[in-house]
This record gives structure tokens, C-alpha cells and sequence, in this order.
């Protein structure tokens, strides 16, 4: 658990240091006005932690190197996987709208990330890549080998939605946590949990661009179709649980 956690740390202090050398950045073109460069500040920050984490991770050994990590597994499995990750993403949907209460301390934030090509791509695919490097490539690595299957999906889970520290967003990380974690302990692969985990980035930054203010598809949906709709996805999702479950073997020990 400390060796996970302690990642985790130095992600967050990546992201710091990345915050201030990008201020330093925006200097010669904004001059002391952080006002004026805080999108510049914002999306620099964002791409140098990736990068500085990306780094550190390749340089202290903690990208999985074996075969299984890059494998698809299948294509049917990649199939089953996209499609119970849709499914997913719909009930992870209607869990938070039922915490619309809670505070949104990124909104703004994020509205100034996306407002760029670059923020757009940061948080749409770079970040993805790079979450499922540390949190399922590293951290969940590290975790079952140290606790039962169970004890460790949880804890990975958990540590993921923590580590996105804004409350709007700590449930559905969480959940989406616990799946990912779950598809890497039964197949050691990272590809599923990445093409996952971007697609799930992608329509949410995709759905906020183009419907801003929208908090959650019920809003989009009238509540007939709303309510038809979770149903199907509660049992497309468990069926595709199901047929991935049939489809692999949990490795024993991940290397």
C-alpha cells in the first residue's frame, strides 16, 4: 500500500512543480498578469506533469514490460469490454446525478483546459494513457501482489477516486476504478482498460463542449426513455461481466 500511495504523491507533486514552471513560462508572453495566463499556466501544467510523471515511471522500472500487459486479449473481448464500459459510463452517470450536491471545484478549471486544442487532447487521451500507467499498470500491479484480488481492486479503486480530490468527481472515478482494476486483474492487459478509459474521457469532454450546460443525461432525456435506458444498460453490462469472465483467468501472480 505505501509504495502505491507514495506514486500517487509524486504524481501530485509532479503536477505542483509542472505548476510552477509553467509560470515561470507564461512570464516573457504575460508578463506577472496571472489572470490573462491562466488557461496558458493551466494546459502547460497539465501536459509537463504527464510528461515528468511519464518519465519517472519509464525511468524507476514501473511500466509493465511483460506480454499480456499490451495484448488485447481478444477481439471479442475488446468488444464486450467497449460495450460494458458504455454501459457503464450510464450508470456511473446516474449514481452522480443523484450527487449533484456535491461541490464541483474543477468546473472552471476544466473549462479553461478544454477551451484549447492542446487541454482538449490532455485531458481526452494524453491522461488516460498515462492514469492507466500508474493507477492500473503500477498501482494495482503492486496491490495484488500484496493483498487478496478483492482487497486490492478495492484499494486501487479507491486510492483512483481519492486522487481526483474534487468531490463532484471522487464517486464515479471510484466506480470506474473498480472496473478497470478489475479487467486488469483478469488479464493483465492495460489496452482494454486504455481504449476504456479514453473513450470515457472523450464523450465527457465531447458532451461538454457541446452540451455545457448539462450536468447529467437525464437532462438530455425524457424520464421514460431515461429510465428505459438504465435498465438496458444494468443488464448489457452485467451479460458483458459475464462473457469477459468466461473469456479469461486471473493471473495468479502479477509480474
Amino acid at each position: 500500500m505505501g509504495k502505491s500511495i507514495k506514486l500517487v504523491l509524486i504524481y501530485l507533486l509532479m503536477q505542483v512543480v509542472a505548476a510552477m514552471i509553467s509560470i515561470v513560462i507564461s512570464i516573457p508572453f504575460y508578463g506577472i498578469d496571472l489572470e490573462a495566463s491562466q488557461t496558458f499556466t493551466l494546459v502547460t501544467a497539465l501536459l509537463l506533469g504527464m510528461v515528468g510523471m511519464m518519465i519517472y515511471l519509464y525511468r524507476s522500472g514501473e511500466i509493465p514490460t511483460c506480454k499480456n500487459t499490451w495484448s488485447p486479449v481478444s477481439f471479442l473481448y475488446m468488444v464486450l469490454s467497449l460495450v460494458a464500459g458504455l454501459c457503464g459510463m450510464v450508470l456511473v452517470d446516474f449514481v452522480t446525478s443523484g450527487l449533484s450536491w456535491l461541490p464541483n471545484w474543477m468546473e472552471n478549471t476544466f473549462d479553461q483546459v478544454l477551451s484549447t486544442g492542446l487541454g482538449v487532447l490532455g485531458v481526452a487521451l494524453f491522461g488516460p494513457v498515462l492514469e492507466e500507467l500508474l493507477f492500473r499498470g503500477a498501482v494495482t500491479r503492486i496491490l495484488l501482489q500484496r493483498y487478496s484480488p478483492a482487497k486490492a481492486i478495492l484499494f486501487s479503486a479507491l486510492i483512483f477516486g481519492i486522487f481526483h480530490i474534487n468531490p463532484a468527481q471522487i464517486a464515479g472515478a471510484t466506480l470506474i476504478g473498480l472496473f478497470l482494476a478489475w479487467i486488469y486483474y483478469r488479464t493483465e492487459s492495460l489496452v482494454p482498460c486504455i481504449l476504456i478509459h479514453v473513450l470515457n474521457n472523450s464523450l465527457a469532454v465531447g458532451a461538454d463542449r457541446r452540451f455545457p450546460e448539462v450536468e447529467t443525461l437525464a437532462d438530455l432525456m425524457q424520464p421514460s426513455a431515461y429510465y428505459v435506458l438504465i435498465s438496458a444498460s444494468i443488464v448489457i453490462f452485467a451479460l458483458c461481466l459475464f462473457a469477459m469472465n468466461r473469456q479469461t483467468t486471473p493471473n495468479k501472480v502479477i509480474h
